[in-house]
């Protein structure tokens, strides 16, 4: 991740190492609420309001993660599946996948998590 600062007018870029886990969720647009849980496959779903016109349904996941993770909407990144309901995020923040689940509010029945 790199941020950028001024300073004495002049442009200093400054990388940090931030740790990140990816997420693998299924995205169903066009819902009646906007919710997010996991199925008897262990598989996470996110419910969203918006429909799959113009990106609306991405940027409203985007938006929906950020709150719930408590991190800026920069911090979540779709790497694949933009035109696809399966998509693969990175989201910044986040060194466990048990500590992100559980910051979302997940709990997974017999689930094993890798550290």
């Amino acid at each position: 991740m790199c941020i950028l600062y001024k300073v004495h007018g002049k442009d200093l870029k400054l990388f940090m190492q931030v740790g990140f886990m990816k997420l693998e969720l299924k995205a169903i647009p066009s819902s009646e609420q906007q919710k997010i849980i996991i199925d008897k496959n262990n598989l996470v779903k996110v419910y969203l309001k918006s429909s799959p016109v113009d990106g609306k349904a991405n940027r409203e996941l985007v938006k929906f993660l950020a709150k719930k993770l408590g991190v800026p909407s920069q911090y979540i990144k779709i790497v694949r599946g933009t035109t696809s309901r399966k998509k693969l995020l990175e989201i910044f923040g986040f060194e466990s996948k048990k500590t992100l689940y559980e910051t979302l509010g997940l709990s997974v029945q017999g689930f094993l998590f890798e550290e």
